[in-house]
């Protein structure tokens, strides 16, 4: 897959947007994402506009060869690469649930609201890795 296909998928991916809907917005056929996908054809390039613009982004964004992150998230990836496997399944469970706002006494507001700051801990306190978290 090539970066613009990449960045396009990521982005329906962290939004929950599934591969009909995105196709349905943007007046295309699910066999055409497929082929995208696939690397097959890069028709997406003449559907550009509408992609960015359901997208909330820039066509220079999607079409551009590199992708720019900030410093928290070249950290965040950092840490996450030095997880075992087992710990990066919880990393990413736990961070679908902040998502889903599921984890009700976990979620972390901003710091200008007056709450605290993330204190960096994945696990609660008194949790230790490995343990059985009910």
């Amino acid at each position: 897959m090539n970066i613009t296909i990449c960045k396009i998928m990521s982005i329906l991916w962290e939004r929950g947007i599934g591969d009909v809907q995105f196709c349905e917005s943007i007046g295309i056929n699910k066999s055409s994402l497929a082929d995208w996908k696939r690397g097959k054809t890069k028709s997406y390039t003449k559907h550009i506009s509408k992609i960015a613009s359901a997208l909330g982004v820039t066509p220079e964004y999607l079409l551009s060869e590199t992708d720019t992150i900030t410093e928290d998230e070249d950290n965040l990836l950092k840490t996450f690469r030095s997880l075992d496997k087992e710990l990066q399944t919880i990393a990413l469970g736990r961070i679908t649930e902040l998502k889903r706002g599921i984890a009700q006494n976990a979620i972390i507001s901003a710091p200008e609201r007056g709450a605290p700051e993330f204190s960096g801990e994945l696990f609660p306190v008194g949790v230790s890795v490995g343990a059985n978290v009910e």
